[in-house]
This record gives C-alpha cells, structure tokens and sequence, in this order.
C-alpha cells in the first residue's frame, strides 16, 4: 500500500496509505543488491532521497518479502500523482 509518483522518466513510491501500488518482483542476488543501493545512493552514504525498505508484498496469491526504495515527501513535492498506482499504464496512458 502506498503512492506512486511520476518523476518523469520513471515512477517513485511512498509507503503507507490506502492506496494499492502495482510493481514487478525480481529476485536478485547479494551483488546486484549493492550495487542498487549504491544507484539509489542509500549507500556507501545515504543522501535522503531514497530510503532502503523490506516490505511483505502479495505476488500471485503468496506474500514475499521485498526490498523497495522509498522515495522521499521532498523529492516527490510537485510530482504527480499516479492514479490507480499503475506505473505501465500510465506511461500507456
């Protein structure tokens, strides 16, 4: 649950609410791992736009636990918000 953004060329999150959040689950190893953290700059040092998140998600009628990188309320002020949580379809739409 949560709120899907438009950034621009692609979509961020904010956890929490009542709102459904569509995403695609991936399973990666320790390395990609690290090396999304570093993309998202959560680490070797964290810059506050993004912030690293475990999440239980549902994914075809099981719930996984799920690495997510929340977006931070400053970096989404101004941004759209994406109805219906749906990043494909919007970007469709």
């Amino acid at each position: 649950m949560g709120t899907l953004y438009d950034l621009g060329s692609y979509p961020g999150v904010r956890l929490g609410g009542l709102n459904l959040v569509q995403g695609e689950v991936y399973q990666i190893t320790l390395e990609l791992e690290r090396q999304l953290d570093e993309i998202e700059e959560v680490w070797p040092q964290q810059t506050g736009e993004y912030v690293r998140r475990e999440v239980m998600v549902q994914c075809t009628g099981r719930e996984l636990m799920c690495l997510v990188y929340e977006a931070s309320a400053k970096r989404l002020q101004g941004c759209a918000v994406i109805d219906g949580g749906d990043w494909a379809s919007h970007r469709i739409g």
